[in-house]
């Protein structure tokens, strides 16, 4: 099928490829998408390799083995995952790659390893999660405390999605360290995961104490806080944040749904943040319920691969009874 530009397969085992002919190739293929399909990483790496024009590479569903992704691609544009069991992503050479965009994964006990050698136009990357990912770029394995050099940051990126869980202190170690390794970001997404943990009285000074962080002083204009409950340490790492950011813009909190009693009490948290010191002088602040019972919110690979759409991760998933807004 040497026309072929869209494929989609699923719920089957891909065919072992030894056999084939050296010239099988997909020499149209743009878009690939594989969702609950059995496919091993040898398997995954034969048909990257026979596919010189492909743009966008879905994976949905992957069960079986642990996903490990190795790309080296010269015409990849983006990647998405989700509702996968991931082992490990390494992306070796991806020069034009724009977008890795990491959902849900099913396996979520396990570290996911994200290594990352060479992807110089990539600017929209996420979902991190804290705690639970190792990201390494280039030869530097990123952990609390790291000194980070150019040589471990990803310049191009400019909207960064993360999951934090802010009861537990080692994730609020690592914030400081990965926010330095996007040192031109611009948005900023926070997801707030729920946790029975507890960190202790975590106050404003503990983030102050973890120094100057360059895109949170000189380049975000948007952060967006998804899953917000209003938790001690959130409230104290949102002052500090207003207090640090110069260049911010806009302000979004999407608060847990069911976790506050009315939105006036929501409201009332969150201008509480704006009644001292702010490093901005002006901030346009937007507060509304996720219309989501346990929080997070829905994935939709159109999305993602629209690259009309700037921001996949912006989708606000507010509840019927709309959202506050005000400026400050």
């Amino acid at each position: 099928m040497t026309a072929l530009t869209r494929l989609y397969l699923s719920f089957w085992r891909f065919p072992d490829t030894a056999a084939l002919p050296r010239h099988a190739d997909f020499p149209c293929l743009r878009e690939l998408g594989l969702c609950s399909t059995v496919i091993d990483s040898g398997e995954l790496e034969f048909v990257l390799a026979r596919s010189p024009v492909l743009e966008i590479l879905n994976i949905e569903g992957h069960m079986l083995p642990e996903l490990r992704l190795r790309i080296i691609s010269q015409s990849l544009r983006c990647v998405q995952i989700h509702g996968s069991m991931v082992d490990s992503i390494t992306i070796v050479d991806a020069r034009r790659l724009e977008r890795l965009l990491l959902g849900f994964r099913t396996n979520q006990d396990s570290c996911c390893k994200i290594k990352i050698t060479h992807a110089p136009a990539l600017s929209l990357f996420g979902e991190i999660e804290l705690g639970k990912d190792e990201l390494q770029v280039g030869n530097t394995i990123i952990k609390a405390g790291t000194m980070v050099n150019p040589s471990g940051m990803l310049l191009a990126v400019t909207i960064l999605d993360l999951h934090v869980r802010f009861g537990v202190r080692n994730d609020c170690k690592m914030l400081p360290t990965i926010l330095r390794c996007f040192p031109n970001m611009e948005t900023l997404h926070i997801h707030s995961k729920k946790t029975t943990e507890s960190t202790g009285r975590l106050s404003i000074k503990f983030w102050k104490e973890s120094g100057a962080i360059k895109c949170v002083t000189s380049s975000i204009s948007m952060l967006q806080v998804h899953d917000f409950r209003g938790d001690r340490i959130e409230l104290a790492f949102l002052k500090f944040f207003i207090e640090s950011a110069q260049m911010l813009k806009v302000l979004v909190i999407v608060y847990a749904n069911g976790c506050f009693s009315s939105r006036d009490e929501a409201n009332s948290k969150v201008k509480a943040l704006f009644a001292g010191r702010r490093a901005t002088q002006s901030c346009k602040v937007m507060v509304c319920e996720s219309r989501y019972s346990e929080g997070g919110s829905h994935w939709h690979f159109e999305e993602g691969s629209d690259f009309s759409f700037d921001d996949p991760f912006g989708s606000i998933g507010c509840s019927s009874f709309g959202l506050s807004q005000w400026s400050v």
